[in-house]
């Protein structure tokens, strides 16, 4: 039996949540050395598609536009093997903290996340990673665009599939992911998909090991020449390993284009053209 514990401390806390809060917590049962499946219950993400995000500190669009996480515990089945990772959750039907929600909100378990990847050996010290997934229901399911949405009218299920792709070296990992809604979102009378391509490189800099990461992305939420069509994002990181608990990052963010995924009908602008730099650090325990 294993059993994780995250708390979070934030002054930017959603409406209704407290400033410290209990954000993950889970139990797993099973024993990999006996058996390549385990079984886990919590408070966890919902393991659908890839989302990782190679940049220091800001994530993807296909991380912010889907990650999945649950603000009620899930059932979780789980194959493990050196080469597959499958995942099945069984999921309450409640709005979560992130974009896992159900059109009537009443408990049952009738929402579900599933996710498959399997690592492939193509030579010359190559490893290529495939991988899909597929989320029930999802927070674009309505005419009212809040997100996560507390109150909502004609809520229907509207689902989200993704598919992955990863190629990695001793020294490099390059992946391509896309993720998109089964359905049209109500709100923006267009589907939800996100486009990441990213890739990152390990090296060493003035005897510290470094990353360098770029990312490309693009979130698409309405019709062609609408204000809230598009939003495309470049990222150039860099961070560098000072200690085993300490790591220095620096990053510079292009953004074109301003779709925030509360109201954008009203709220975006196409016309928006941000350049950011971003310093920070990392202390793990």
């Amino acid at each position: 039996m294993t059993a994780f514990v995250q708390g979070k401390y934030t002054v930017v806390e959603y409406p209704g949540q407290d400033d410290i809060q209990l954000r993950m917590y889970w139990i797993a049962i099973g024993d990999l050395n006996v058996s390549p499946c385990y079984l886990a219950f919590g408070r966890e993400t919902a393991n659908f598609g890839n989302l990782a995000t190679y940049a220091p500190f800001t994530h993807s669009h296909s991380n912010h536009d889907f990650w999945a996480q649950t603000k009620d515990p899930l059932i979780e089945l789980v194959y493990f093997s050196d080469r597959t990772l499958a995942r099945f959750g069984l999921i309450p039907g409640h709005q979560g903290l992130r974009v896992v929600n159900t059109p009537d909100n009443d408990g049952d378990y009738e929402n579900y996340a599933i996710n498959v990847s399997h690592r492939l050996d193509i030579g010359n010290d190559l490893d290529l990673t495939l991988g899909g997934g597929f989320l029930r229901g999802t927070i674009y399911d309505s005419t009212i665009a809040h997100h996560p949405p507390t109150a909502a009218i004609n809520r229907v299920w509207n689902s989200a599939y993704d598919l992955n792709a990863t190629l990695s070296g001793q020294n490099f990992d390059v992946v391509a992911e896309f993720t998109e809604t089964t359905n049209t979102w109500p709100a923006t009378g267009h589907s939800v998909r996100a486009m990441t391509l990213q890739g990152r490189y390990r090296s060493m800099l003035l005897g510290k090991p470094t990353t360098y990461s770029l990312s490309a992305g693009r979130g698409v939420q309405g019709a062609d020449g609408t204000r809230w069509e598009k939003m495309d994002q470049v990222i150039l990181g860099v961070e560098m390993q000072m200690n085993p608990h300490f790591r220095l990052g620096a990053e510079y963010m292009f953004n074109d284009g301003f779709v925030p995924l509360i109201m954008p009908t009203v709220v975006a602008d196409d016309g928006v053209r941000s350049h950011t730099l971003i310093v920070g650090a990392k202390l793990d325990f």
